[in-house]
């Protein structure tokens, strides 16, 4: 192989591999936050745990279930603690 074909070979893998990674980083873009425990919720919204439990009894701060049970484990999306943490539940 010659160098100049070298070249364009090397070039056309560089361009398929900045294009891949410009790809992989666009999907992890649009994947919405992992969701948070009540302890990293509370951190954001700058409270104690039981002021949390306090404020999602009052429907002060949304909150995702993980069962239907009696105490089921609470997760936040930090999308919307963000907004309640600016005023805008």
């Amino acid at each position: 192989m010659t160098d100049l074909r070298f070249d364009l070979l090397a070039d056309r893998l560089a361009e398929r591999v900045v294009e891949r990674i410009a790809e992989m980083l666009d999907e992890r873009d649009r994947q919405p936050p992992p969701l948070l425990d009540a302890t990293q919720a509370a951190e954001i919204l700058g409270v104690e745990r039981k002021s949390l439990y306090r404020m999602v009894a009052r429907g002060d701060v949304p909150v995702i279930p993980l069962s239907d049970g009696k105490r089921p484990r609470l997760r936040f999306d930090p999308r919307v603690l963000a907004e309640c943490r600016n005023g805008r539940p």
